[in-house]
């Protein structure tokens, strides 16, 4: 571009022509008109006095492009000629990589995170370990003293206490039977002296010695018989049922014996 006489009206002329069309000067207007309208929205926010809106719109006026001063002409015929255009920069707030939350947000209840599975290969097996060997206590040659726990423990339990019930039941009856039994041999030998006196008295002679030893030793014979033939092996018999029940149940000291020490020790735990 030629250098042009700023003295030559003309000249001027043209390029104020050339400058209008040029696309600096409608961005440079552009601009201006921007920060003209924010100056006002500016002061429009903070109610300004009528005076003062008389003074934006005379500065706006004279910031015309007909009313420019030949100065600002010159300098932008200068920019024209040295340097191409460069858009202006416009300042942006820096963009925060941090996630923005709603205040909303914060009240909504979040889903709770289940603890994942444990597979199989994380269920480990337990290392066997050695049982410390229990010993069988025998409880036929328990003392007195160590069978007490054990008799406290049985007296607790109904079934314990049932199957002893039915245990004295079953003596009881046999007592009454066997007492039955020997009441019958006496009667027998008290009817026996009866018939023996009367018919003395019949005779006119009273019962004789002889006969009364005959008659006594008869009776006494029966009673032994009896206890050792049926009240003895009775009696026996149910001793031993009861010793073998005994010992089911877990009574200590108690077993089918015969031995009358054992015997002694059984009755003293149980008595």
């Amino acid at each position: 571009m030629n250098s042009t006489n700023i003295n030559d009206p003309v000249a001027v002329q043209a390029l104020l022509d050339q400058l209008r069309a040029s696309r600096l000067w409608r961005d440079t207007l552009n601009s201006s008109s921007s920060h003209i309208n924010s100056e006002q929205h500016a002061d429009v926010r903070e109610s300004p006095s009528p005076s003062t809106l008389e003074d934006v719109q005379g500065e706006s006026k004279a910031q015309s492009p007909d009313a420019a001063p030949p100065a600002s002409v010159a300098s932008l015929l200068s920019q024209l000629r040295s340097s191409p255009w460069t858009p202006i920069a416009v300042n942006t707030p820096p963009v925060s990589n941090a996630p923005t939350t709603h205040p909303l947000s914060q009240n909504i209840p979040r889903p709770k995170l289940q603890d994942p599975q444990p597979t199989q290969s994380e269920h480990r097996t337990p290392w066997p370990v050695a049982s410390t060997p229990v010993q069988d206590i025998d409880i036929r040659s328990l003392s007195f003293q160590q069978a007490l726990p054990h008799l406290t423990q049985l007296a607790g339990d109904p079934e314990f206490l049932t199957a002893v019930s039915r245990l004295r039941q079953e003596q009881n009856e046999l007592e009454q039977q066997l007492w039955e039994e020997r009441q019958a041999i006496h009667k027998k030998h008290e009817e026996k002296v009866k018939v023996a006196r009367t018919k003395a008295t019949l005779i006119g002679a009273g019962l004789s010695k002889h006969e009364a030893d005959m008659m006594n030793d008869a009776y006494r014979r029966d009673l032994q018989r009896f206890d050792k033939d049926r009240a003895l092996l009775a009696w026996d018999a149910l001793i031993q049922k009861q010793q073998a029940t005994l010992e089911t149940l877990g009574v200590p000291a108690m077993f089918a014996t015969s031995s009358q020490a054992n015997c002694q020790v059984s009755m003293r735990c149980i008595l």
